[in-house]
C-alpha cells in the first residue's frame, strides 16, 4: 500500500538532523559572517587557523581588524549591503595578532539572503597552496 507524502515526511526527517554549523565547520575553507557594521559574528575553524584568532577573539570585532590592505573590500561589502554591489573576489593579506609571516589569501564575499530585519555577509577565505608551506 502507498502512503501518500511517504517522500516528504522522510525528506522533513533528514532535514531535522541537518545542522548548518556543522556543515560550515566542516568545510575546507575558511568562513567569516560579518554583521552590518562589518563585524565579525562566526567564523568556522579554517578561518580561526587561517587568522590565527579564536572566534571569541575574533567576534565583534571589525573587518579592517581583521584583514590588512581591507579598505576596499569594506567600500566593496557596504555597497553590497546597500543593494549596490555584488559578489565580490579579490587577494588580501591576513592581519594576525601572533607573530606570523604574512599570508594572502583569497577573499570571496557574497550577501546572504535576508531572512530577518538584518543583513549579512558571508566571506570565504581560501589559502594559497603555496602560501601553506611556506607558514
Amino acid at each position: 500500500m502507498h502512503e501518500g507524502g511517504s517522500t516528504e515526511s522522510q525528506e522533513a526527517s533528514a532535514l531535522a538532523d541537518f545542522d548548518t554549523g556543522e556543515v560550515l565547520d566542516a568545510l575546507s575553507s575558511g568562513i567569516i559572517v560579518l554583521d552590518e557594521q562589518l563585524c565579525a559574528v562566526y567564523t568556522n575553524p579554517r578561518a580561526e587557523s587561517l587568522l590565527m584568532m579564536r572566534l571569541d577573539e575574533v567576534r565583534g570585532r571589525p573587518l579592517p581588524g581583521l584583514l590588512r590592505e581591507g579598505e576596499a573590500l569594506v567600500v566593496a561589502l557596504r555597497e553590497a549591503l546597500d543593494g549596490k554591489g555584488a559578489v565580490c573576489d579579490c587577494n588580501l593579506a591576513l592581519a594576525s595578532q601572533r607573530e606570523a609571516p604574512d599570508r594572502r589569501v583569497r577573499v570571496r564575499t557574497s550577501l546572504l539572503p535576508s531572512q530577518t530585519a538584518r543583513s549579512y555577509l558571508l566571506l570565504q577565505l581560501e589559502c594559497d597552496v603555496a602560501d601553506e608551506r611556506g607558514s
